[in-house]
């Protein structure tokens, strides 16, 4: 894996995908500050132990707490794959074509955020199909452990595209 020598635990992703999760961290960031506001409001209307509005608040706090370390952690570990110098490496909003050795099927990916929703045909970059194919390049054979039943997977890489940058 190229980065893997420089970054152990590198995430490949694109420009695209890096300023999408800087601009969910700013927001978020922004919203956590909103908190002390909506909480002091919250107590005016008596005893926070028993005060819905009060826990509402908390709760959504800690679900915001939660995204805002994830996120993080994405960006620390977040190394910018530029597909000019790279067309094809496997990042982050990268779609990959593989051939499953086994059966000879192929199959369409594209690789989503650890932060993404899965959308249809995609997977998230911290599932195991998604993890081995991660800086991964065209021709490379991956060996993935699929969680069900221990069964084990032989994809090969056979393309990789890199989304429209605008």
């Amino acid at each position: 894996m190229l980065l893997e020598n420089e970054y152990p635990d590198a995430l490949p992703v694109t420009a695209a995908a890096h300023q999408t999760l800087s601009n969910e961290l700013a927001k978020l960031r922004h919203e956590k500050a909103q908190f002390t506001e909506q909480l002091r409001i919250a107590r005016e209307f008596g005893d926070t132990a028993n005060n819905d509005e009060h826990l509402a608040i908390r709760e959504e706090e800690a679900v915001v707490d939660a995204r805002l370390a994830r996120l993080e952690d994405i960006l620390d570990r977040a190394r910018v794959v530029d597909p000019a110098t790279a067309p094809d490496l496997v990042a982050i909003g990268s779609s990959v074509t593989v051939r499953d050795r086994a059966g000879g099927r192929t199959f369409d990916y594209v690789i989503d955020g650890a932060h993404a929703a899965v959308a249809q045909g995609a997977v998230s970059a911290v599932s195991p199909v998604g993890k081995a194919l991660l800086g991964r390049k065209e021709g490379e054979v991956v060996t993935v452990q699929l969680p069900r039943r221990g069964e084990t997977r032989e994809l090969e890489v056979v393309a990789v595209r890199q989304p429209d940058v605008p």
